[in-house]
C-alpha cells in the first residue's frame, strides 16, 4: 500500500476519520488499485492505532462503494466490471447533465475566473498525472456546485468516487489527458455563454469518451487476468 506520499499526518478530529480520509485518498489517487487487498493489521500498525478505528474506517468506505468485505478473503478495493462502469456512466451522464444545465444558468464572472484558473493549473501540470487528476476532480466538483443542488452534487460525487481509481489510471495516458482538457475548455465556454443545453451535451460527450476509454482498457486487460 505504498504511495508517493506518506499517509501519516498529525492527529485531527477522530482516529477513525483520519484513517478513513487517508485510505480514501490513496484509493482515489490510484495508489491503491482495484482488487488490491487491504490488510487491517498493517494499516493499524502504519497509523499506530488499534484495529477498531481501522475496521470502522473500512466500513465507512464500504458504504461509499470504495471497498468491499469478502468472507474468508478480507477487504479489497472495489473492482468493477466493464458493464458496471457503463451503468455508472449512464447514470452520471443524466445527473451531471442536469447539474451543469442549472450551473450554466447561474454562471457568474467569479465562477468563470475560478474555473479558468483551475484549467490553467491543469495545463501546467499536464506531465504530472496524480496532480492533474486531483485538479480534474476539483474542476467538475466546483462546476456542479454552482448549481446549488447539494443533494444532487452529493449523489454525483459518490458515483464519481466509485470509478475514480480507474479514471486516475486512464488519464496517465497523455493523449487522453489532452483530449479531456479540450473537452473541459468547451464545457466552460458553453457555461460562459449561458448555453445550458450545449453544456449538458458536452458533458455527456466528455463522460462517454471517458467511459469508452475505461471499458476498452478493462476488456483489453481481461485475457491477461484469466
Amino acid at each position: 500500500m505504498e504511495g508517493p506520499h506518506d499517509w501519516t499526518a498529525p492527529s485531527y478530529r477522530t482516529l477513525q476519520e483520519l484513517v478513513t480520509d487517508r485510505i480514501r485518498e490513496a484509493i482515489l489517487r490510484g495508489w491503491l488499485k482495484p482488487g488490491e487487498r487491504l490488510d487491517q493489521a498493517e494499516i493499524a500498525e502504519r497509523f499506530q492505532v488499534s484495529r477498531m478505528p481501522v475496521r470502522e474506517a473500512l466500513r465507512t468506505l464500504e458504504a461509499e462503494g470504495l471497498v468491499k468485505f469478502y468472507p474468508h478473503r478480507g477487504v479489497e478495493v472495489c473492482e468493477l466490471s466493464p458493464e458496471e462502469i457503463e451503468e455508472i456512466y449512464q447514470i452520471r451522464i443524466a445527473l451531471e447533465g442536469m447539474a451543469v444545465q442549472i450551473a450554466a444558468s447561474r454562471f457568474t464572472e467569479e465562477a468563470d475566473r475560478r474555473l479558468s484558473a483551475l484549467l490553467q493549473e491543469m495545463e501546467e501540470v499536464a506531465d504530472d498525472p496524480p496532480t492533474w487528476t486531483t485538479l480534474n476532480y476539483r474542476f467538475h466538483k466546483e462546476l456542479y456546485a454552482i448549481s446549488g443542488r447539494a443533494r444532487l452534487c452529493g449523489i454525483i460525487e459518490s458515483l464519481r468516487n466509485t470509478v475514480q481509481p480507474y479514471v486516475a489510471r486512464d488519464v496517465s495516458h497523455p493523449a487522453r489527458a489532452r483530449a479531456a482538457m479540450q473537452e473541459h475548455r468547451e464545457i466552460l465556454e458553453a457555461c460562459r455563454a449561458g448555453d445550458a443545453r450545449r453544456a449538458a451535451e458536452l458533458v455527456a460527450q466528455h463522460l462517454k469518451h471517458v467511459c469508452d476509454s475505461l471499458v476498452a482498457s478493462l476488456r483489453a486487460e481481461k485475457p491477461k487476468r484469466t
